[in-house]
């Protein structure tokens, strides 16, 4: 059975899409079964993978009771994609019953295919983060190392809490990842805040600041197979054997 897993930030720009694209590539190249859930309405992630513009069937159809659309985007690694539509998921799904657990009943079908599921949630706290929350077992926060991120923190804190406190007992953060990371004298000061938030559960791998990792969905691509020698291509590598070895 897969561990399900949420990618989340309250704020934008903070490379939570890229961590999600490219941990999730790193563990498919070592072999695990990998997929990738795009729950955000931007379809940054889907838009990393494939042509949004072929796509005949997104996970908001699925949500309104479709088939379930996975496509198979490399070895050990498949997407369910995203689009514009879910936007107005909050106002669709308003009336329906158990609309928090919608995308957990989707995937209780199909996560004994996989070793890992990824839910790239988006940059805002409605039903559609509820949802991707009441599906994982836990969540990874990715945080831009650029800037002081904490106060957007506190929002996405307390509604882990209250999901975990009703609907989905156990859900916890089960890791920080660090990225966007340069080593200045700001860098290390945001990591002592996070730090004195969060303890150990920031992972011991930074992802280091790297053109190449902005540059590679252009191209479709994770920053593995676009610029696997790169300084990003080393650090999900290493971050994503961190998260391996993790009991989640």
């Amino acid at each position: 059975m897969a561990k399900i897993i949420a990618i989340a930030n309250h704020k934008g720009g903070v490379a939570k899409t890229t961590s999600c694209v490219n941990v999730a590539a790193a563990l498919a190249k070592i072999g695990r079964r990998v997929l990738v859930v795009d729950v955000d309405p931007q379809a940054n992630l889907t838009s990393s993978f494939t042509d949004e513009s072929k796509i005949e069937a997104s996970i908001y159809d699925a949500m309104k009771g479709a088939p379930v659309p996975v496509m198979h985007i490399a070895d050990n690694l498949d997407l369910i994609p995203s689009h514009i539509d879910l936007a107005g998921a909050d106002m669709v799904f308003s009336n329906k019953i158990a609309r928090e657990q919608i995308l957990r009943n989707i995937l209780d079908d199909i996560k004994d295919a996989y070793d890992y599921i990824f839910i790239d949630t988006p940059p805002a706290l409605g039903l559609v983060t509820i949802n991707a929350l009441t599906a994982a077992h836990s969540v990874i926060i990715s945080i831009c190392a650029e800037t002081l991120p904490l106060r957007g923190l506190v929002m996405l804190d307390e509604m882990i809490g209250d999901i975990a406190r009703s609907i989905n007992r156990g859900l916890h953060v089960s890791g920080i990842i660090i990225a966007k990371y340069n080593r200045r004298k700001l860098d290390n000061a945001v990591i002592d805040a996070i730090r004195a938030k969060y303890g150990d559960k920031i992972f011991k791998t930074f992802v280091r600041t790297c053109v190449a990792a902005a540059e590679a969905p252009t191209y479709r691509q994770s920053v593995l197979d676009y610029a696997p020698d790169s300084n990003a291509a080393a650090d999900y590598m290493a971050l994503a054997k961190e998260i391996d070895s993790q009991t989640i």
